[in-house]
């Protein structure tokens, strides 16, 4: 599976898909890469290119899998979800890929898109693909500051090859874009640029989604030892972009996550430079406190803190950053108290 988008306008969302998205490659043993660049191009939006590179440097390594490509707008939403079945049930298919605008076989929308590259056709359409990509020449890529000032774009040059080769079109299957490229798709989700043309609202929509994405599947409840244990940590290394949007501070990289996702004392550190960023920060927060904190305290394994510490507030990043306080503090006691009933029980009575 890979992502990718430019260092500046999509890394923020970037940053919070990855999370559930490597969460699910992790699960099920498939390899996840992301990509914050732009790789042949000189604007933001040309990172929409970067795709059919890496497409084409797959395939000239000799490369014969699967190609799990998800825009940076795009997460799984079903992360029980059997990819491997389901890959193998397709693999007479070339491409997999929602539709498009239009019934026609060639109008397909490659926000969410699986290249099966084992396909002789796979390998061709990237081949042409990457020749109408190295069409538009250098300057012309320079002059192009903006979405939909060159000829072509992605998905229009992948639509002008299957629109132009009927026998590679013939091999693609066309999936439900109930399934794998909707806003409410039972897979793969995507929050499209067509459903929200403001940047910052989009980016705050993705969070939210997520959240509630984990929250419906059950994933920050659990258990308070074993295994489970560990699946809080996960947990919330998945929640911290929300918690960040939330407070209005810079979403953590992903590296940030990774450490904050091994749980246990890695936690602690975490949302306290989440508290840290946000002291002074006038900015509103995104409306996800009452999904985001009560999901963090099960991540935590803590009592939620008293809603009154939001609804109370002179607004709500105020709120929220005394009800993380509370949480700090409570799972600070709860450690704490751990570690003196196992002390009690290894010395034993007096």
């Amino acid at each position: 599976m890979v992502q990718s988008a430019d260092p500046d306008r999509y890394a923020e969302m970037l940053h919070i898909t990855s999370g559930p998205n490597r969460d699910f490659c992790r699960r099920h043993g498939v390899r996840y890469g992301s990509t914050l660049a732009v790789i042949r191009g000189f604007h933001p939006w040309q990172a929409c290119f970067n795709r059919i590179v890496l497409l084409h440097g797959l395939v000239a390594l000799g490369y014969r899998g699967w190609y799990l490509h998800l825009d940076a707008d795009a997460y799984v939403h079903d992360r029980g979800f059997d990819v491997a079945s389901y890959l193998r049930d397709h693999a007479a298919h070339s491409l997999i890929a929602a539709p498009g605008a239009t019934a026609e076989r060639w109008d397909v929308n490659d926000g969410v898109f699986f290249a099966n590259l084992g396909h002789p056709h796979a390998r061709e359409i990237v081949h042409l693909w990457m020749r109408g990509l190295e069409a538009l020449t250098p300057d012309m890529l320079r002059g192009a500051p903006d979405w939909g000032t060159l000829p072509e774009d992605d998905q229009s040059l992948l639509q002008g090859i299957l629109r132009s080769r009927p026998d590679l079109a013939a091999t693609l299957h066309r999936e439900a874009a109930s399934l794998i490229n909707s806003p409410t798709a039972r897979f793969t989700r995507q929050v499209l640029r067509s459903q929200e043309r403001d940047l910052a609202v989009r980016v705050r929509r993705i969070a939210r989604d997520v959240g509630r994405s984990m929250e419906a599947a059950g994933e920050v409840a659990g258990e308070v030892t074993g295994e489970a244990a560990g699946d809080r940590g996960g947990s919330f290394g998945l929640l911290l972009p929300a918690l960040a949007l939330a407070l209005g501070v810079p979403v953590p990289g992903p590296e940030a996550q990774e450490a904050a996702a091994e749980g246990g004392a890695a936690v602690v550190p975490a949302l306290e430079a989440l508290l840290s960023a946000g002291r002074g920060r006038s900015r509103a927060g995104s409306g996800a406190a009452r999904l985001l904190l009560p999901a963090l305290a099960r991540s935590l394994g803590v009592p939620p803190p008293d809603p009154s510490l939001v609804t109370g507030a002179a607004n709500e990043r105020d709120g929220i950053l005394e009800a993380l306080r509370a949480l700090i503090a409570a799972y600070k006691v709860a450690r704490r108290q751990d570690r003196e009933a196992a002390r009690a029980a290894r010395e034993g009575p007096a």
